[in-house]
């Protein structure tokens, strides 16, 4: 899924439509692309969810979803919405990886798209001056900012233009982590 401000997602998708097979139709205008074989275990950190993952996969998903729709499932029907989310766990359509896996995953997708000439990069931003950031009380902005030699938050635009850069001119970047975060983590 790729989330973001509609006009860059309508850049990104226009750029990369062309090399990608067909997508699924399971949402007009998101497009879902299957792996036609999963990773290997134990390389990408991907797994199958787990009832134990319950914990985890609620409030992701909520997220997720008030972030694609707009609604808050936890405030308007939180037992329901926990409900969905077990059956789909126990319909094993729930997949979770642990953040150290992600780096792994990405590569493990880039080689299985690269065929179709689709890269496939993780961007890991640092502090981004968004809404999260601004209802953080004060003084745990104060000792972020502390840790992150630029001294400042990020800004979205920023992340933005390593996206749009990775779409029109890193034809040849695939596989890779890219930090953007003021060096808070080098």
């Amino acid at each position: 899924m790729i989330i973001g401000e509609q006009g860059a997602v309508d850049e990104l998708w226009a750029q990369v439509r062309r090399r990608m097979p067909d997508p699924r139709d399971d949402r007009p205008g998101q497009p879902v692309y299957v792996l036609e074989e999963a990773p290997e275990p134990g390389e990408t950190g991907l797994r199958a969810a787990t009832l134990n993952d319950l914990e985890l996969l609620v409030p992701a998903c909520a997220a997720a979803h008030r972030e694609e729709i707009g609604i808050d499932p936890l405030r308007r029907d939180p037992e329901g919405f926990r409900w969905r989310t077990r059956a789909q766990i126990d319909e094993g359509r729930s997949w979770i990886w642990l953040e150290a896996g992600v780096i792994a995953f990405t590569k493990s997708v880039a080689q299985e798209v690269a065929k179709f000439g689709v890269t496939v990069n993780a961007i890991c931003p640092g502090f981004v001056d968004t809404d999260m950031v601004a209802s953080m009380p004060q003084a745990a902005k104060e000792a972020v900012k502390g840790r992150i030699p630029l001294g400042r938050f990020g800004e979205a635009d920023e992340v933005a233009r390593l996206v749009r850069f990775l779409c029109t001119e890193g034809d040849w970047i695939t596989g890779a982590q890219l930090n953007i975060n003021g060096g808070q983590f080098m």
